[in-house]
């Protein structure tokens, strides 16, 4: 078939980085796929290990993952520096000085 995407390897790619609370789905860019082969070829099939950490997500997963209202409470507290680190929809809370980032 030579460049072009496979449709049924991009549906079960879908699937597998579907939504794992609620089983939502959305096309991913097939691009992201080639510049992964080209990551692996770079660095050698052998040593090459893709770890997902997250697929697609959902607004409604988005909604219940609830990183954004806790910074904010954190932040209102004003006791010691918070850490918020969106890509991650990570905070961090410590016990220095007040302060955020």
């Amino acid at each position: 078939i030579g460049d072009a995407p496979v449709p049924e390897a991009l549906a079960q790619l879908q699937s597998f980085l579907c939504d794992h609370r609620n089983g939502g789905r959305h096309p991913f860019d097939p691009a992201l796929f080639d510049i992964l082969r080209d990551l692996a070829h770079q660095v050698g099939r052998d040593a090459a290990e893709f770890q997902v950490i997250s697929g697609y997500r959902s607004p409604e997963s988005n909604a219940t993952l609830c990183a954004t209202r806790l910074r904010d409470a954190a932040i209102a507290l004003h006791r010691g520096g918070v850490g918020y680190y969106r890509d991650l929809d990570f905070i961090h809370v410590d016990t220095g000085p007040v302060r955020r980032w």
